[in-house]
């Protein structure tokens, strides 16, 4: 539940293990059948978890580049540019440039999501 509750979170989805994956898992690693102690619960987490680093990476990745660094060099971008324009020039001056990076990603996640809907 923990697992698909984090995954609806993070960009891309991967299924969980099947319950019966898990008890498969869960019997391999319990050698002596009195239950997982340390060591042997240590093992079974770091099978569970082996391609989680290189699937988070993959998964995330992208998109903090994007939140992090390209949606506020482009916010600081625009800001530069509609300050000289007469009109908006004024009100884009007081809108501070951590409003608009969010407000870039957001547009950004519009157009992809209509990208995907038209295919």
């Amino acid at each position: 539940m923990v697992y698909s509750m984090v995954n609806h979170h993070i960009p891309g989805w991967d299924e969980p293990p099947t319950k019966e994956a898990c008890l498969e898992w869960y019997r391999r690693f319990d050698r002596d059948s009195r239950g997982l102690d340390k060591g042997e619960f240590h093992d079974f987490v770091a099978h569970f978890l082996a391609d989680t680093p290189q699937k988070l990476m993959q998964r995330v990745g992208g998109s903090m580049l994007i939140k992090v660094a390209l949606a506020p060099l482009c916010a600081s971008t625009m800001k530069r540019t509609l300050k000289k324009q007469p009109l908006i020039g004024p009100l884009v001056k007081i809108i501070p440039v951590s409003m608009l990076s969010p407000v870039l990603t957001a547009f950004g996640d519009v157009i992809k999501a209509a990208i995907a809907l038209k295919r």
